[in-house]
C-alpha cells in the first residue's frame, strides 16, 4: 500500500507509517486517542476537503454576507448588503425612528441616531453576535470609495448620505 491510501481500520500518515484506526467518539483515533479524522479525510476520495465559507479571507465581510434562511422567508440563503439594511431601517419610521431617521429624504440624507442599536440590528439580521458600531461604520467607509454612500457636505457625525442611485 502506499502513502496516503487507506484500508479498513488502517490509515497511512504523510511519512507512509500504518497508524491503526479506532472508531471513536469524535471519529477516528489511533491508540494514543489522537483524533484522526482530518488526516483520514484528506486520504479518502468519498470526503473530499471542503472550505469552510466562515473562514472566508473577505475584506468586504460586514458589507454584503449571508442571511439566514429564516429571516428571509425562503429556502436556502440570501445576500443582503448593509445599505440595503440601513434603507430598510429608513423605511420602517415607526419601528426603527429613535436609532436611525431621515434628515433629507429627497436628498437621502440620514442620521443614526443610536449607533448601539443600529450595529445590534445590523448583527442579529447577519447572525454575528459582535458587530459594534466601529465594524459597521469600517463598511459604511468601504462605501464611499464605492459611490454608494458619502458624508455630507457639512460633515457631522453620524450623518451620511446615499448616492444616486442607491437613495432613490
Amino acid at each position: 500500500m502506499t502513502a496516503g491510501s487507506s484500508q479498513a481500520g488502517m490509515v497511512h500518515s504523510p511519512n507512509g507509517q500504518p497508524v491503526p484506526l479506532q472508531d471513536g467518539i469524535n471519529g477516528y483515533v489511533n491508540d494514543s486517542g489522537a483524533d484522526l479524522s482530518a488526516l483520514l479525510q484528506q486520504q479518502s476520495p468519498q470526503h473530499p476537503a471542503t472550505l469552510d465559507p466562515e473562514e472566508s479571507m473577505d475584506t468586504d465581510e460586514d458589507v454584503e454576507e449571508d442571511v439566514p434562511a429564516s429571516s428571509t422567508g425562503g429556502s436556502g440563503r440570501s445576500h443582503i448588503q448593509l445599505w440595503q439594511f440601513l434603507k430598510e431601517l429608513l423605511d420602517n419610521n415607526k419601528k426603527y425612528g429613535s436609532c436611525i431617521r431621515w434628515l433629507d429624504r429627497q436628498e437621502a440624507i440620514f442620521k443614526i441616531e443610536d449607533s448601539v442599536r443600529v450595529a445590534t440590528l445590523w448583527g442579529e439580521r447577519k447572525n454575528r453576535p459582535q458587530m459594534n458600531y466601529d465594524k459597521l461604520s469600517r463598511s459604511i467607509r468601504q462605501y464611499y470609495n464605492k459611490n454608494i454612500m458619502k458624508k455630507t457636505e457639512r460633515s457631522q457625525r453620524l450623518v451620511y448620505q446615499f448616492c444616486a442611485p442607491y437613495g432613490q
